[in-house]
């Protein structure tokens, strides 16, 4: 598995303007020997915030563009997308974050999101090279902004039972959800071929990071950095066309499970309880 995390160095997105949640995170990895994660960049939630940064660099992990204004992609035109990543490009050459680092240049569409037809996909793939950025993919989603909107929307914490069931839900969507991804690429592809998972700068993850990551560690885990990772052919035939958004995960779904989610979409709205109630969400992986 290779880590990759958005939204850095705040988590600003889901109302946590929390600049604890980076730093708690990077003492976290290098508590359990990780030594390669990509964290990506908001530009606009940076400024000021430089020195958070600086410290992710100087502990030899990697620093991505995620644009400065975090905005959807196909919903810009493609000067206002190149406009973006450039100025978050500025940013982060600023602090160096390219200076030591022989891996390529990182960028990850905010919200996954690289547009919504072939045009617009292949001009901002065609801004992304003139600016010698890689796409980076993921294929595990672990779900937390849920649970950052649920803790950052309502004052819980004079409530330390029910703050306590919320980041358990967590942890056990965390853990079920990368091995729900992990089934699928293997059906696909073979049991070989990395899990590339992401996750935000917010609560939930700098709190569960710790038991999610031991639980890993338990499965026999092997970390690697992303441009290993992304060696593998179900990524690099992703670099080769212009079609591709959103999970590969989900990308690669076969009809079978397409019609099992659709049959679980369609339960969830006549039983709700089975999937959300005050502690978050119950199975998000299975929706599509």
């Amino acid at each position: 598995m290779s880590i990759t995390i958005d939204d850095a160095p705040t988590g600003i997105s889901y109302l946590q303007d929390d600049t604890t949640s980076m730093g708690n995170i990077l003492k976290c990895l290098q508590k359990f020997g990780i030594k390669n994660a990509v964290a990506f960049v908001i530009g606009q939630t940076a400024e000021g915030n430089e020195k958070i940064l600086e410290n992710w660099l100087d502990a030899g992990y990697e620093l991505g563009n995620h644009t400065y204004y975090h905005q959807i992609s196909s919903e810009l035109s493609a000067k206002n997308f190149g406009l973006s990543v450039m100025k978050c490009d500025s940013l982060l050459r600023e602090i160096g974050a390219f200076d030591k680092n022989s891996n390529p240049r990182w960028f990850r569409f905010p919200h996954l999101n690289g547009g919504d037809t072939f045009e617009q996909r292949k001009e901002f793939s065609l801004i992304l090279n003139d600016l010698n950025y890689r796409v980076a993919p993921a294929s595990a989603d672990i779900h937390d902004y849920h649970f950052d909107q649920l803790l950052a929307s309502e004052p819980i914490d004079d409530d330390p039972i029910r703050l306590g069931k919320i980041y358990g839900r967590y942890f056990k969507v965390a853990t079920e959800s990368i091995f729900h991804y992990k089934r699928i690429i293997d059906a696909s592809n073979g049991t070989d071929t990395p899990i590339i998972i992401f996750f935000h700068f917010g609560l939930a993850s700098a709190n569960k990071l710790s038991e999610i990551l031991t639980y890993l560690d338990r499965h026999q885990t092997e970390w690697l950095d992303l441009s290993t990772a992304c060696s593998h052919q179900l990524y690099r035939d992703l670099d080769t066309t212009y079609g591709h958004r959103g999970l590969v995960s989900d990308l690669i779904v076969g009809h079978k499970h397409k019609f099992i989610f659709k049959l679980y979409n369609t339960f969830l709205k006549y039983v709700p309880f089975m999937n959300e109630d005050k502690l978050g969400p119950r199975f998000p992986y299975l929706q599509c």
